[in-house]
């Protein structure tokens, strides 16, 4: 029988949702007995609600059921954006699979061009940071995906400040010539030519290639994906015989 994918359902953000409500109104329940039997059980409620959001996965849609997948991505987004607008659910970022969720609901949302409802995470993101911080490769992670929904979502001037700031986050970590520096700067400069800022971007594309050329090879793919972004910064430039070299 084929899976009407469209059908008013259950799911896990539901069920999250339940146990988070759950948890509030038990927390104003003035009538409670026994405060440590409260708190254990509220305990117990946010580990559920953790592990339930961390089993949403939008990919269990086919790629073609665009509507579900984008009904599960803004619920899910929703539930995100409520932990941390509810001081209540704020214990809820002490778990790690909250990481791996937003990660996920920033990913999905850039698929499927949600970029306005996405940006509505950067509090939770900045919450969840400040509870992470020495998880700095998730973060990496997490703060490009947020780039990259401001960026497409057209605020610019943000997203590039996302992109320094990660870059020098990934630079102190893994140091200058580390793949996962070189991405973060190949980033950087994509949102540089987007914004008209064309001398930094050759500039610093210049330098990247030979950095890149030395540590990955002249045929990597992100060499070869620095040396099209700095074509097209000579092409808008205007100076066509640089890009045509290129």
């Amino acid at each position: 029988m084929a899976t009407d994918y469209d059908a008013p359902r259950k799911n896990d953000d539901d069920v999250a949702e339940d146990s988070i409500e759950e948890l509030k109104s038990r927390r104003n329940d003035s009538g409670s007995a026994n405060v440590d039997d409260d708190e254990n059980e509220a305990a117990e409620a946010y580990e559920s609600a953790a592990i339930l959001l961390s089993k949403v996965d939008v990919d269990r849609f086919p790629r073609n059921a665009t509507d579900s997948r984008r009904r599960e991505t803004l619920t899910l987004i929703e539930q995100l954006r409520a932990i941390c607008e509810q001081p209540y659910s704020h214990q809820l970022l002490e778990y790690t699979q909250i990481l791996s969720i937003l990660n996920h609901a920033l990913a999905q949302a850039y698929d499927l061009e949600l970029y306005q409802d996405a940006i509505t995470l950067s509090g939770t993101v900045r919450l969840l940071a400040g509870r992470f911080a020495s998880n700095t490769e998730n973060l990496l992670t997490l703060y490009n995906n947020l780039a990259v929904v401001y960026q497409f979502a057209g605020y610019l001037d943000v997203a590039i400040t996302l992109y320094e700031d990660n870059l020098k986050r990934s630079s102190d970590l893994h140091g200058a010539e580390h793949f996962e520096t070189l991405y973060q700067h190949c980033n950087l400069l994509y949102a540089y030519r987007t914004a008209g800022r064309l001398d930094e971007a050759i500039t610093q594309s210049i330098q990247l290639i030979k950095v890149g050329t030395k540590v990955l090879g002249a045929d990597h793919r992100l060499v070869l994906t620095i040396r099209n972004n700095l074509a097209s910064c000579y092409k808008l430039a205007g100076q066509l015989d640089r890009a045509i070299n290129e």
